[in-house]
């Protein structure tokens, strides 16, 4: 009579489980959960729950390097290796869904309990972490209007990099608005603690010197059908050295008179001059409600779809 083989006899591999795992395993359930709740940035969390440690292994490692290349690439404005990064975490995280749904229960998966220990530890470290990324290093941002265009554009999706330093003129910074503090501004700053700032029509005065500015020959990214395609331009602007484009569409008396920024905050304006409430109309924005400056353009999103062109975009 012939008999199958013993599956734990020496010399055999002994990675895999009989047709039923063993009793007090964790189920499959628990893998696939594991996994669904655990995805960034330990990709496969149930393969470990199967026992298949190898394979958890296969998936978490790529995973927690194309994360922290994200991280390091976000906090040094790094743009492209962040979007090849993000786009390499798509094939992992589907992948390790996949595995795990497909894999079966391994001799070597711990008891249930201990299984269900390890995954809420794990789930409750990753999200110690993800809090710590967010608060103190990088966090994404969504436009929702288009007051900094041609800059920014409404459903473009911006990388912060938090804990503001010494801030410039010309830098593009994210704030807490001073009238309603949890509502978050983003725009640009104009004048520092101490300058002086007048505005006359199109033309910015900074410690009594104007701007340089000159005709821009990018086209103009209208945000109000209403207003005539003749009656938007943009303008290439100068402060200390830095360069960007500002759009005036439409009327707007945007003259104001000279002030003086005080101790501890700054002045700061949309690029879009004609379409943008700003330090002109709220006053100034207190050193203390700033969140980050922002670094480049990860997604942008439209009416009509992505707008590939605009992704991987420094801001300047």
């Amino acid at each position: 009579m012939n008999e199958h083989p013993n599956p734990y006899a020496p010399g055999r591999a002994t990675d895999e489980a009989p047709p039923n795992a063993p009793p007090g395993r964790a189920s499959s359930w628990l893998a696939v959960l594991a996994t669904l709740i655990c995805l960034q940035p330990l990709a496969g969390v149930g393969l470990y729950v199967l026992g298949r440690h190898k394979r958890f292994a296969m998936w978490t490692i790529p995973s927690i390097l194309a994360e922290t290349a994200m991280i390091v690439a976000a906090w040094n404005a790094w743009s492209w290796l962040f979007v090849v990064a993000g786009i390499l975490m798509i094939p992992l995280v589907i992948g390790s869904l996949v595995d795990t749904f497909v894999a079966s229960s391994s001799i070597a998966a711990p008891p249930f309990r201990r299984a269900l220990v390890t995954v809420l530890a794990i789930f409750v470290c990753e999200r110690a972490a993800l809090y710590g990324v967010r608060n103190w290093l990088i966090e994404s941002f969504s436009i929702p209007s288009a007051a900094m265009a041609p800059t920014l554009l409404a459903g473009d999706r911006i990388m912060v990099k938090k804990k503001v330093g010494d801030i410039r003129r010309g830098d593009i910074v994210i704030f807490r608005y001073p009238p309603q503090p949890s509502i978050n501004f983003i725009k640009r700053v104009m004048a520092l603690a101490g300058d002086t700032i007048e505005v006359r029509a199109s033309d910015v005065f900074v410690n009594g010197i104007a701007l340089t500015q000159s005709p821009s020959a990018e086209a103009c990214p209208r945000s109000k059908a209403s207003v005539p395609a003749e009656a938007c331009r943009l303008i290439h602007e100068q402060s200390d050295g830095r360069a960007h484009d500002i759009m005036l569409e439409g009327p707007f008396n945007s003259d104001m008179a000279t002030v003086k920024v005080p101790p501890d905050n700054v002045f700061v304006m949309g690029d879009n001059r004609n379409n943008s409430k700003d330090s002109r109309v709220w006053g100034f924005v207190p050193a203390e409600n700033l969140i980050g400056t922002s670094a480049f353009i990860w997604l942008s999103l439209s009416p009509d779809g992505a707008q590939w062109d605009r992704v991987g975009q420094r801001l300047r």
